[in-house]
């Protein structure tokens, strides 16, 4: 952590408030007595951390200061040791300002941490082994990260295939679309007003937030308004504010050209299908039926051969029979 401060000192550090927890709640086991009041006193601390905005912040101090009000040690170490030293690194009214893509846990990490080790076995082994290992766990991680793009790519759900994503599908990881989704589920009852809104998702992931979808209105959402991160789908290594890297689409346009002229009447219009996609996003290849379908109610039986009649309706065999014993006839055999 000091290291960071000479090295990185404009930059935000955040901490991960579960090993936080797990220091306080030991320093919790040490002084609180009863046993019983562990709980509460944990309870009242998650409120610290999880508050959204500075005023319940302080309330939310003062009502800790009351529940730990017979442990006055324990109450002057989360103070002095964490509040007042670290606050803005895990209490999440000041996360919520930094722009951290989601990156909030160590997770990560740790999980390939322990895949390597899992890999690697033990350390009595030479040099060979562990290159060749730690290649191959990097090679799965490519793998994971090109199939997700993939999926970014073709896989569309029914949910974003609607005009406002329009120049999202395809173009943006299907990861984030959620996190857009759910803000729009918002947008009814936030609409334009920020203050109501809070701007989370926009500080956070940079990612256009509720009052940002209410003003598109039923407009398609740009690809302008999130980070640029959002939008690699692809390992090339080019930054979205690198301006000076010119990109150019004429060998793979001489390519699709040649295979243009290659393939059959067939092959030539789905070529032509999917450039349209990409040059219309807003517009779409299907078209109403000719003819009105009928979606509702059963189709109607067509009338077996065998039908008969009984009195001025079409009866089948097994209605004869219903129809004779209400005649109190018993018909000995019926053709």
């Amino acid at each position: 952590m000091n290291a960071i401060n000479v090295v990185f000192p404009e930059d935000a550090h955040l901490l991960y408030h579960f090993h936080i927890d797990k220091n306080v709640k030991a320093k919790c086991k040490m002084i609180v007595h009863p046993k019983k009041t562990w709980d509460q006193v944990m309870e009242s601390w998650g409120a610290i951390v999880d508050c959204e905005n500075v005023e319940s912040y302080e309330h939310r101090v003062e009502a800790f200061n009351v529940v730990c009000s017979p442990w006055p040690i324990f109450t002057k170490y989360v103070i002095n040791a964490w509040l007042n030293l670290y606050k803005e690194n895990f209490v999440k009214v000041w996360m919520d300002k930094v722009v951290h893509l989601g990156n909030t846990k160590s997770n990560r990490v740790e999980a390939t941490h322990w895949s390597l080790k899992r890999i690697l076995e033990t350390s009595m082994r030479d040099l060979c082994f562990f290159w060749d290992s730690m290649n191959k766990i990097i090679m799965l991680q490519h793998n994971a990260i090109k199939s997700s793009f993939e999926k970014s790519l073709n896989v569309v759900s029914h949910v974003f295939n609607v005009t406002r994503y329009k120049k999202l599908v395809g173009f943006v990881l299907k990861y984030d679309l959620q996190y857009i989704a759910e803000e729009s589920d918002r947008v009814e009852y936030v609409g334009l007003d920020k203050s109501l809104c809070g701007c989370t998702i926009r500080s956070t992931h940079h990612l256009p937030c509720a009052c940002e979808l209410a003003s598109f209105g039923v407009g398609s959402i740009t690809l302008q308004s999130m980070h640029f991160i959002w939008t690699r789908l692809s390992f090339l290594d080019i930054s979205g504010g690198d301006t000076s890297v010119e990109l150019s689409i004429q060998q793979e346009w001489v390519i699709i050209m040649n295979q243009f002229n290659e393939v059959d009447m067939a092959g030539k219009i789905n070529i032509k299908a999917k450039l349209c996609e990409i040059a219309y996003p807003d517009k779409t290849s299907l078209c109403p039926p000719s003819e009105k379908v009928k979606t509702k109610g059963a189709q109607k039986r067509h009338q077996s051969k065998f039908a008969h009649t009984c009195g001025s309706k079409q009866l089948l065999p097994t209605s004869i029979l219903r129809c004779a014993s209400n005649l109190q006839i018993i018909p000995s055999r019926i053709h």
